[in-house]
């Protein structure tokens, strides 16, 4: 159902296929300037039908909203929220999955929750664009991931628990600078027990001359 002008109008579909149930509810507005607001449902969405990939079981129950005003990434506020729960990808549980993204005055932040598997997620990120250049974080913590489960190789099951983080900045794609840290806490691959380590990596280019990377 269309409701308006090509320039400021509301919108609501709903459909039922194959591949499963979609509704979406959503308005725009282009003048003065533009401004748009979405939700969407899905309920047992199936990938694998839309992707014609009959390895992609999947039934994604999700929720996702939209609010915001512009399109370029330094001046435009956004707000994007995806909430996924009793889902299934690729028979790989998804439940109480939240990831947001906040795009506002030159800051992108993204924040996410889930439990996926076995595994437990709660990662951040930031990035801000500067007049002559770009600088980002990341930190996040992972528990109990089982990547023989990810892959279904049984030869990888572990049980890993680390955080890890990441930070830098630069001018182009050839100067750059950045540090990158994992740290694993105690853990097991593929059935052996390990004990704490860390790996810190740190990454520098801004200096055409004297490039360093350091482990």
């Amino acid at each position: 159902v269309f409701a308006g002008k090509l320039d400021e109008f509301t919108v609501r579909l709903v459909a039922q296929t194959d591949a499963g149930e979609i509704q979406m509810d959503g308005s725009l507005r282009v003048q003065p300037s533009l401004v748009y607001k979405a939700t969407v449902y899905t309920k047992n969405v199936a990938l694998g039908i839309i992707t014609q990939d009959d390895n992609l079981r999947s039934q994604l129950n999700a929720r996702i909203t939209l609010n915001g005003a512009g399109t370029n990434l330094r001046t435009m506020s956004t707000v994007v929220r995806v909430e996924i729960d009793s889902s299934s990808v690729s028979d790989i549980s998804m439940n109480r999955t939240v990831v947001v993204l906040d795009v506002n005055e030159r800051v992108v932040r993204a924040h996410a929750t889930a439990t996926i598997g076995t595994a437990s997620y709660d990662v951040s990120g930031r990035m801000q664009f500067h007049e002559d250049s770009t600088s980002f974080q990341f930190n996040g913590r992972v528990g109990s991931f089982d990547l023989g489960q990810m892959l279904k190789r049984p030869l990888y099951e572990s049980d890993l628990t680390f955080e890890l983080m990441a930070e830098g900045s630069w001018l182009d794609a050839a100067r750059m600078r950045s540090n990158a840290g994992l740290t694993f806490f105690p853990s097991s691959f593929n059935k052996q027990p390990f004990d704490s380590a860390t790996v810190q990596i740190q990454y520098d280019t801004r200096d055409t001359v004297r490039q360093s990377l350091h482990l």
